[in-house]
């Protein structure tokens, strides 16, 4: 018998175990893997499919374009993750609106397990978690803030000129940028036929950005908004081929569209075709086939060199069968194809009934309950709406813009809650009469109002809302605000608010015991929960707004708790109604929850959409899950709705056909909101009837997105990981082995108590996924990218990176482990 080897001296092991941790994540065969291995998630089929497109195909060039609620974060933190370990990308960047920043940054640590800064504009600040010890804030100079090798920064500062131009010439090239809500850079004029065709701030930073950057990832749920020149103007921030300039985009599918497309279209298409395949490589017979279903393989041969030949002949000579099937073939492989990652839950649905997906995806139940004012109620909407139009027509035109902005707030908080209608109207008469210095300077307000106005050619932040706002003092006058304050305090309880009482105790009785209710505004917020606690009971009611979470105080107020315990919370069941604005809505995914009642209804159909998703989730609970949308009967904005639930059945089906319409919305909105009020009713039914001949127009659209990226969700073969929390955790159990000067006790069965050198004091660790997700405010998860891993100092030569010696030294075969 052969003599085993003798077993490796403690230091050799300690150097073999972390020479391979190290290394690992970008050795082949199992290192793509380990990112994934060593985070808390699991990813579903679509997002793994996203990640290896991004990933195996480096450096990335992607659009995310999912729906709300399927998990475009999760597929970035997963490209981010494995990127930083595997040392390709050591620069990364990730732009993302100021509302959703902090959820970026969360989401990072707790699935991902990467505690990134976020920078402000003045400082960077990491979330403060345990292992940072108080170190969690840093001023940052504007010629160094950049210098951080990982940063999220917001995109509505980095696109004011002075920033975008510290982006352009004074930081470092990055190795990945993400930008998030990429809807948001696009034309100032829209699509085509606009008069306006420069790009906005946004748009026009990205242009920049994208000779400054190796990867580039895309993120929205509205890939759309007027026109797929807007696709075309996100495509080509990765770089496209010359004859798929903006005309030739919008053109082919124009043509693709056509029942038999001439000789000169079809030439122009394969010309177009060609180039695709001489950027991103020949299109395959068996790509070819599905495309073509049914088409035997000759005739699929003769297709590929007809279209392929430079030559018109062979294209003239196809039968008419062959024609059609070239046309489905070349609008399979277009620069939205091999661009664009997009997954639907209609498309989901499909693969649970094949069997290709194990969770099964909700079925949705919309009804709209249309709310009848009383008398006094339409009196005081009619006054405001009156006030408004007077106010924005006596208006000069150049104070139109800032005039308009404040007077549609007011008509979205009259829409909301009359209580909100009332608090709005006390502060501006509060501005007006100079009680306040100016307007007061509230950020979650000003968040609040300029969420709707994300589809504007330029995206508000707060300080564009405070600034119009100022510019209106002048124009308001203070007898109006006190005539229309006082008729609107006069008013009793809101009669939405007994409907929406009456709706969540039907719900309850329906096996519905949790519900989430909705609102745009924090006003209306704190008055339905003094009304829901009175018929429910205090304890029945949580809330959730830009102020964090809340729960009632048994003496009465209410207390202001962290957003990890209204999660858990509600999770656990101590909440039967949760109250949350839509500042909040990122973040809050309860798939637990079956029902979701919208108290109001916002401009912007997305808003809607986005708070849907936080209960139609993969893994949701119910098989029906039940959506109310409350509407003040007989007024502009359920005309609207109703014309688009009963067109398109808005909220059921929800695909990227509807996104011209629905882009429209609140602009079209705000316009018939501002006109002369003796043109209201023309203008209400110009409105309605244009968004019918839209939803007509729709089926004779040549552009589908969802039609353009059509795939399979077949997963990759994917070899095992080459090693995970599991191997992490006995290199934990083993003190041996940890880099000298570490020292783990355990705590319970889960956790450690973790003590390094300079630390102040013991931080709690584990590398259990579930005990982290319970825990993430108290505890740090142990894992590569973590602020409590060590990186070991040593020389690591690729010859001493020994998967064998790795293994060998956390099993402990030689007896040393334990």
């Amino acid at each position: 018998d052969e003599t085993p080897p003798p077993p490796l001296p403690p230091s050799d092991l300690r150097k073999a175990v972390w020479a391979y941790i190290h290394a690992a994540p970008a050795l082949p065969n199992g290192g793509e893997r380990i990112g994934e291995a060593t985070c808390p998630i699991t990813p579903w089929p679509h997002q793994v499919r996203a990640f290896h497109r991004m990933y195996d195909d480096w450096p990335p060039r992607l659009l995310i374009a999912d729906e709300v609620g399927l998990g475009k974060t999760i597929q970035a933190g997963l490209i981010l993750r494995q990127a930083w370990l595997a040392g390709r990308a050591g620069r990364i960047l990730v732009l993302a609106p100021k509302a959703v920043l902090t959820q970026w940054q969360i989401e990072l640590r707790e699935k991902f397990n990467l505690n990134w800064p976020i920078y402000d504009g003045k400082k960077l600040s990491w979330y403060p978690s345990r292992g940072l010890e108080g170190n969690a804030v840093r001023v940052a100079d504007r010629d160094r803030w950049h210098a951080e090798p990982c940063v999220l920064a917001s995109s509505h500062l980095m696109r004011r000129r002075d920033r975008a131009r510290d982006l352009l010439e004074t930081a470092d090239p990055w190795d990945l940028i993400v930008l998030d809500e990429a809807h948001h850079a696009r034309r100032r004029g829209g699509g085509a036929g606009a008069s306006d065709h420069r790009p906005n701030q946004l748009l026009r930073l990205m242009q920049g950005l994208r000779y400054r950057t190796k990867g580039l990832i895309l993120l929205t749920a509205t890939p759309m908004q007027v026109s797929p020149v807007e696709v075309w103007d996100l495509l080509n921030l990765f770089g496209l081929p010359m004859e798929w300039h903006a005309e030739a985009f919008v053109r082919f599918f124009e043509y693709a569209a056509q029942p038999m497309p001439g000789h000169a279209e079809m030439d122009a298409m394969a010309a177009q075709f060609r180039s695709i395949e001489s950027a991103f490589g020949e299109v395959s017979e068996t790509e070819a086939r599905n495309a073509m279903p049914g088409m035997r393989k000759l005739k699929v041969r003769k297709i590929l060199r007809a279209l392929r030949d430079t030559a018109s002949i062979p294209r003239r000579q196809m039968e008419t069968d062959e024609r059609r099937a070239a046309v489905r073939l070349m609008k399979a492989h277009t620069p939205v194809k091999r661009l664009v990652s997009r997954h639907t839950r209609r498309l989901l649905q499909n693969y649970h009934k094949a069997g290709k997906l194990d969770t099964r995806i909700a079925t949705r139940d919309v009804r709209d309950h249309f709310v009848t004012m009383t008398d006094a109620e339409r009196d005081v909407y009619n006054a405001v709406e009156n006030y408004i139009s007077s106010t924005y027509n006596n208006a000069d035109p150049d104070k139109r813009t800032a005039i308009g902005f404040v007077m549609t707030v007011y008509r979205r908080r009259l829409a909301s809650s009359f209580f909100a209608l009332a608090h709005t109207l006390e502060n501006r008469l509060g501005a007006v009469t100079g009680q306040y210095a100016a307007v007061p300077d509230d950020a979650d307000r000003l968040e609040e109002d300029v969420l709707e106005d994300e589809l504007a050619a330029e995206v508000m932040d707060e300080q564009d809302a405070a600034e119009m706002e100022a510019q209106t003092l002048a124009l308001e006058e203070q007898d109006d605000l006190e005539i229309l304050l006082e008729r609107t305090r006069r008013l009793p309880t809101d009669t939405k608010t007994a409907v929406l009482l009456d709706e969540i105790d039907a719900l309850r009785a329906e096996g519905y015991k949790q519900v989430m209710v909705f609102t745009q505004y924090t006003d209306t917020l704190d008055f339905l929960r003094s009304k829901a606690a009175r018929r429910f009971g205090p304890e029945a009611i949580l809330c959730f707004s830009g102020r964090g979470g809340e729960v009632p105080e048994p003496g009465g107020g209410w207390r202001r708790i962290d957003r990890d315990e209204t999660k858990r919370r509600f999770r656990e069941g101590r909440a039967e109604v949760m109250l949350c604005t839509d500042a909040a809505a990122e973040g809050l995914n309860f798939q637990f929850c079956g029902a979701l009642i919208n108290y109001d209804m916002p401009w912007n159909p997305m808003k809607v959409e986005q708070r849907i998703g936080r209960i139609d989730r993969l893994g949701q609970a119910f098989e029906t899950i039940r959506i109310i949308n409350l509407h003040y009967e007989d007024t502009v904005e359920t005309d609207v709705y109703q014309a688009l639930r009963e067109r398109i059945d808005l909220f059921t089906n929800f695909v990227g056909k509807l996104q011209p319409i629905l882009a429209k919305l609140p602009k079209a909105l705000s316009d018939a909101t501002l006109g002369r009020a003796d043109d209201k009713d023309r203008a209400r039914s110009a409105l309605v009837s244009d968004i019918a001949a839209d939803a007509e127009a729709l089926d004779e659209a040549g552009f589908d997105l969802d039609e353009a990226v059509a795939e399979d969700l077949t997963e990759p073969d994917r070899p095992e990981p080459l090693y995970g929390l599991p191997e992490l955790q006995r290199i934990l159990s083993s003190g041996n082995l940890l880099p000298p000067g570490i020292e783990a006790s355990l705590l319970g069965t889960k956790d450690f108590t973790y003590l390094a050198p300079g630390m102040n004091a013991p931080v709690r660790v584990t590398t259990d996924p579930d005990f982290f997700d319970a825990h993430p405010e108290s505890t740090e998860l142990w894992s590569p990218g973590g602020v409590m891993f060590p990186v070991f100092e040593m020389s690591i030569d690729q010859n001493e990176v020994d998967r064998a010696a790795f293994l060998k030294a956390i099993h402990g075969r030689d007896g040393f482990t334990g």
